[in-house]
Order: structure tokens, then C-alpha cells, then sequence
């Protein structure tokens, strides 16, 4: 009899712990595949499982500081250059997003201002070491959106406001940090392509104050842009 009731207490601490075990082991999985929802990871994965090699992640939703900054404020306190990308590549941020970081060789300076310290805004990001050391007439600017190959998925992430590309030339608002990083007056709103007539486009798509006033006061035209600099 005393053996029976030992054995059978020996069976159910074994369960048990067994059970316990098993517990712990779902609720790890529980918590890891909750922590992948939607990440760059789990989409790679997906379309790898479809048999597919390509995937589109969703566009991040950007509130550029000083989105609404007007032309005397940014001719004031913001550098001015004349630039090109010369290297992009592109970096995971955090588990769902892509950032780009861009090379820039300056190829005029318009005007050039000290770093304006912003006690209120986003700390600077950091330079990724895959990038290099600037060279003096060159900086960098990050974007959010890029394209990454995950387990061999090319995954893409849009920036339908913001993005730069090879063999075009940009006007560039720009508060150079002491590290070289180019913050962006109002993001989109500090940049304007070129076009081989040296008219400026701008990459704000909306209605803001910045490009809107180039284009009263200038014509978009960059001779025009250059004439007010230099008075």
C-alpha cells in the first residue's frame, strides 16, 4: 500500500512539472511570436514560405519637425547647399521599419550657419560604421524607407515624401551637426531637386510654407534663388 501511494505521488509530481514545462515552453512562444507580428523578419519569412521573393512593407507615417518652417527662418538658421547622393544603403530600424542612410558631396554652399542645438527635438542618430568617415565637403542625411534582402527577400519599404537618388542634384536646407549629420528643415520641405534647366522641384508634396515661398518669390528658378543669397 505504501508503495502504491509512493509511486502514485512520484507520477503526479512528474506531471506536474512535465505540465509545468509545457506551460512555459507555450508561453515563450507565445511571447516570440508576438514580438515578430509584422516584423521585417515575419514578412521575409511569409513570402519565402509563398514561394515569392520579393515583399512591400507598410509606409511609416512621418510628422516632420518644423514641417511648416517659412523662408526667412530657414535662410536664417540653416545652411544651404547645392548637393548629390554619392552612397546610399539601407539599415533595419527596430523590428518593422527600414532607414536609409545617404552620403552627400557638397557641390556649392549657398550659405553656411553654425549647428543650431534643438533642446526639444529627437536626439541625432547615430552614423552607421558600414558607411565610413565623411569627407569635409561631404554629410549625411537618414531617411525612413529603404530595401533590404532578409533571408534572401528583397523587402521594400516607401517613402513617397522623401527620397533621394543617384545622379540627381538637390537645393538643401540643412543644420549640419558637428558629426556631419544634415538635419533637414521641415524634412521634405528643405528639399528641391534639380532638373537640368536648374529649375527646382520640390519633394514636399503638400502645401507648405517653404516651397511655397521659393516658388512666389523665385519662380522655382535656382538663378533666381541664388541672385536673393547673395545680396
Amino acid at each position: 500500500m505504501v508503495l502504491k501511494l509512493t509511486l502514485a505521488i512520484a507520477s503526479i509530481a512528474i506531471f506536474v512539472t512535465l505540465g509545468m514545462k509545457g506551460l512555459v515552453y507555450h508561453q515563450g512562444r507565445t511571447s516570440a511570436s508576438w514580438q515578430e507580428k509584422g516584423s521585417l523578419t515575419e514578412v521575409a519569412h511569409q513570402k519565402k514560405a509563398e514561394g515569392q521573393d520579393k515583399a512591400t512593407v507598410s509606409e511609416m507615417r512621418i510628422d516632420y519637425a518644423g514641417a511648416d518652417i517659412d523662408l526667412d527662418e530657414a535662410l536664417k538658421n540653416y545652411s544651404v547647399f547645392i548637393a548629390e547622393p554619392v552612397e546610399s544603403k539601407s539599415f533595419p530600424l527596430e523590428p518593422r521599419n527600414i532607414q536609409t542612410w545617404h552620403k552627400f558631396r557638397i557641390l556649392e554652399t549657398l550659405a553656411r550657419k553654425s549647428y543650431m542645438y534643438c533642446s526639444t527635438c529627437s536626439s541625432i542618430a547615430a552614423v552607421p560604421q558600414e558607411m565610413g568617415k565623411p569627407n569635409y565637403d561631404e554629410f549625411f542625411v537618414n531617411t525612413i524607407g529603404g530595401a533590404l534582402s532578409i533571408e534572401g527577400v528583397d523587402v521594400t519599404q516607401q517613402n513617397s515624401s522623401l527620397h533621394f537618388e543617384k545622379g540627381n542634384k538637390y537645393l538643401m536646407f540643412v543644420n549640419l551637426t558637428p558629426s556631419q549629420v544634415g538635419v533637414l528643415a521641415g524634412g521634405p520641405s528643405g528639399v528641391f531637386r534639380l532638373d537640368k534647366n536648374d529649375t527646382l522641384h520640390s519633394m514636399n508634396k503638400e502645401n507648405a510654407r517653404l516651397p511655397s515661398e521659393v516658388q512666389k518669390y523665385f519662380g522655382l528658378k535656382l538663378s533666381e534663388f541664388k541672385s536673393h543669397i547673395n545680396r
